[in-house]
């Protein structure tokens, strides 16, 4: 049996799973696959970063951001095709297959659930119950895209080994930029070369033409001016957490429990916001693409810098407040 026979049949088997069970799990399972795409996992980094422990959130969203462009690299440089192309007999969930664009392999969901959950545990490590429960979100995350019928295991595998190894990579720089302190202004100096870079091969790196019925599978243009704008995104990320330790440094860890529910729930909602509207807006005074790329970079810079000055200028308020009363 080849490399990839063994992985279709373990798809049809889930498949027939699926259908034996009378599809009892599907919503489970789409729930799960839910905890690896960016509205959740913006929760718990977001929420770790604003509200409980900058350091940790920051070494979080590092670990996010830089394996997620790993991710991006893999897959617009293998060029996989999804399960049901390798073999028309897998058959994704129709709600499932709508959600899953774009190359197969490795698995972005898997990607971002075992670089979130997964450096959420290693911070945490002697919570047993942060611990535990993250590794399960982490390994049902994995499951779910293979339940569903969107990756094949190679898939999640391999994005579970990328993650892994960059939490624990991350894990040593981070320590090592804290024992000098322009050792973390060398770091973004050499992550916006290697985004420049990573942009550079995406864009001019030959992709697969294949036509199916006479209608091509993936436009490349598509797949590579969208990959673009998502590591502008994931550098704002990085960026903002350097400016922000720079230049504001606002404290995680001001304000009571409403206060911080407030915080966060305000933060996403305009995040939201900005992400439904921010591109159309830029692209409509330049061209649409760098008018993306400019959106997705503000888009990262928000949460790890411009949200922090707001939270910021709330502490300093309050804090004069509290003077004044006394």
């Amino acid at each position: 049996m080849n490399w990839f026979g063994w992985q279709i049949d373990y798809l049809l088997f889930l498949q027939n799973f699926r259908d034996l069970t009378n599809h009892i799990f599907d919503n489970f399972f789409f729930a799960m696959s839910d905890f690896g795409i960016a509205t959740v996992t913006y929760f718990l980094l977001f929420g770790v970063y604003w509200c409980v422990n900058k350091k940790i959130g920051s070494f979080m969203i590092n670990c996010f951001a830089l394996s997620y462009m790993a991710n991006i690299f893999l897959k617009l440089t293998f060029c996989i095709y999804r399960p049901w192309i390798i073999d028309s007999r897998v058959k994704p969930l129709e709600k499932a297959f709508l959600t899953a664009p774009g190359y197969s392999f490795p698995s972005g969901h898997t990607a971002g659930a075992t670089s979130c959950w997964g450096s959420f545990a290693a911070s945490y490590w002697n919570n047993k119950i942060i611990r535990y429960s993250s590794l399960i979100i982490i390994l049902l995350v994995m499951l779910s895209r293979n339940y569903l019928g969107v990756h094949t295991p190679q898939d999640v595998i391999v994005s579970f080994i990328v993650g892994i190894a960059f939490i624990v990579g991350i894990k040593k720089l981070f320590d090592f930029m804290d024992k000098k302190e322009d050792r973390y202004g060398y770091f973004i100096v050499f992550a916006f070369i290697a985004i420049i870079l990573l942009g550079l091969y995406i864009y001019f790196k030959p992709y697969p033409i294949d036509f199916v019925n006479g209608e091509l599978l993936y436009d490349p243009t598509d797949v590579k001016l969208s990959s673009i704008a998502r590591i502008f995104n994931l550098f704002g990320l990085i960026f903002g957490c350097y400016l922000e330790l720079k230049l504001i440094n606002f404290k995680a860890e001001h304000g009571g429990i409403i206060e911080k529910i407030c915080r966060l729930g305000l933060g996403l909602y305009i995040l939201n916001l900005l992400d439904l509207n921010l591109a159309d807006i830029l692209g409509g005074f330049v061209d649409y693409q760098a008018g993306k790329c400019a959106a997705y970079f503000i888009l990262g810079l928000f949460p790890t810098f411009i949200y922090p000055c707001f939270i910021k200028l709330f502490e300093k308020l309050t804090l004069k407040k509290e003077t004044e009363a006394k």
